[in-house]
């Protein structure tokens, strides 16, 4: 993994500090949004799906046989 201060220089002007709004200011989640959010999170409640991406995230390419092999379940998780 890559370190979060990797290629930047020890001079680089910090990024601005974003202000957090108070609740009472900030506007309510939409049922548009809240719905998309989610289906996000289903996604991501799936192990094999998060395998998969996980595998897609550390490398550059993969044939179809190694994504299949990185999706499968380790021995001590499957049912008997």
């Amino acid at each position: 993994m890559v370190p979060l201060t990797a290629g930047v220089s020890e001079d680089a002007p910090l990024p601005p500090v974003r202000q957090r709004r108070s609740p009472s200011t900030r506007a309510a989640l939409s049922v548009q949004r809240a719905v998309a959010l989610a289906a996000l999170f289903d996604v991501l409640a799936n192990d094999t799906r998060l395998r998969l991406l996980h595998a897609l995230v550390h490398v550059d390419e993969l044939c179809v046989s190694e994504l299949g092999g990185s999706a499968r379940q380790p021995a001590h998780m499957r049912e008997r």
